[in-house]
């Protein structure tokens, strides 16, 4: 996908024939552009996809991309060849809860072929203290992509914060998780 996504820049051509210069594909603070361990593994998430899926892979990138960096989520995270942004904060001697935001991926890799968000828990390994694996509550599954003030309200909302992660992960099928436009659809547990 550094080919196809990872572009530093591009030249739009307006009507008329005047050309503009876009701004970069990624920003992040200061730096400007993938590094190549970004572009390595965006090159494997490349691999088997269609032109149209690598269009679409760009904008879901930009899309995480301008959520990302317009929310005020201080735990959240961009996992750029992960198509996703995870909340995962850490506060000891609470259940463990972690948001996820994920786009399709361009190549079908595991089978996400839509937008989803999710919300899952830390469970623990009984024969491993220091270890602990991610367990799905629940899912809210998209046919058509969030805008970015959908995303950015629910990173803001959600705020790095076990209690705002710890209700949602109570809200049954139908309901929408509480102050945002993204509705249960699947439940792991209950």
């Amino acid at each position: 996908m550094s080919r196809a996504l990872g572009r530093a820049s591009t030249v739009a051509t307006r009507a008329g024939g005047r050309s503009t210069p876009r701004r970069s594909f990624v920003v992040v603070g200061d730096v400007d552009g993938l590094s190549d361990k970004d572009r390595d593994r965006l090159n494997r998430r490349e691999q088997g996809g269609t032109s149209k899926q690598l269009r679409a892979g760009a904008a879901d990138l930009r899309l995480l991309l301008d959520a990302y960096t317009q929310s005020t989520n201080d735990a959240a995270m961009l996992l750029i060849d992960n198509f996703s942004i995870t909340d995962d904060p850490f506060e000891v001697d609470q259940d463990r809860f972690f948001l996820n935001v994920e786009a399709p991926m361009p190549n079908g890799d595991y089978g996400r072929d839509g937008w989803a968000v999710e919300i899952c828990r830390w469970v623990p390994d009984p024969e491993d203290e220091d270890s602990a694996s991610g367990e799905q509550v629940l899912r809210c599954n998209r046919s058509a992509p969030p805008t970015t003030t959908e995303i950015t309200d629910l990173l803001n909302r959600s705020g790095g914060r076990q209690e705002q992660l710890a209700a949602w992960a109570k809200i049954p099928v139908g309901d929408a998780l509480t102050g945002t436009s993204f509705v249960v659809t699947e439940r792991y547990e209950d």
